[in-house]
């Protein structure tokens, strides 16, 4: 009787993700650079950057807890530059879900919030006439352009590395 092998593989989504998010924060920069004149593509940018950070922090999710992630106390609110609160969302969840595992602090649970904060305001918009409002160059723009800029696009990307980075070391002992 022969020897039969089988080949097994797989795509890992989440680094997958951060690359592409990686070279969106390198657009974002790009345009940033260039000044005004590109402000819609380091928006363009920017958007695409937050919305693959996220992706990659659900993708890990995925991947390293095979059960449910409902953290046993609710996520903090979490505060508005405009000063108002922000309430629960899915990466507020598993933030607070990781904070009570030891496996992230409380900021960056916090920063994790935000990050899909951003995803989803882009991903399910809701547009009205605003006055403008400084971006980090000091033109004045519409709300959304000033917010999704090369500077969050960075952030977000800090942030799903450190989690996705969380996320796998928990993934040895398949919590969840």
């Amino acid at each position: 009787m022969g020897l039969t092998m089988k080949l097994s593989a797989r795509l890992e989504w989440a680094p997958t993700w951060l690359m592409i998010a990686e070279e969106r924060v390198a657009a974002a920069i790009s345009a940033r650079l260039v000044g005004p004149a590109a402000l819609a593509q380091e928006f363009h940018a920017s958007v695409m950057a937050i919305s693959a950070s996220a992706a990659a922090v659900e993708a890990q999710r995925k991947q390293s807890i095979t059960g449910d992630a409902t953290p046993l106390t609710k996520p903090p609110k979490r505060l508005l530059p405009d000063g108002r609160q922000r309430g629960s969302n899915k990466g507020a969840r598993l933030g607070q879900y990781l904070v009570e595992r030891g496996a992230i602090d409380s900021d960056l649970a916090q920063a994790l919030g935000r990050l899909f904060d951003l995803r989803n305001d882009s991903l399910h918009p809701y547009s009205d006439f605003e006055e403008p409002i400084p971006h980090p160059t000091g033109v004045d723009v519409s709300p959304e352009v000033a917010i999704y800029n090369a500077d969050e696009a960075m952030e977000s990307l800090r942030v799903a590395q450190e989690v996705t980075k969380a996320l796998a070391d928990l993934e040895g002992g398949r919590d969840g």
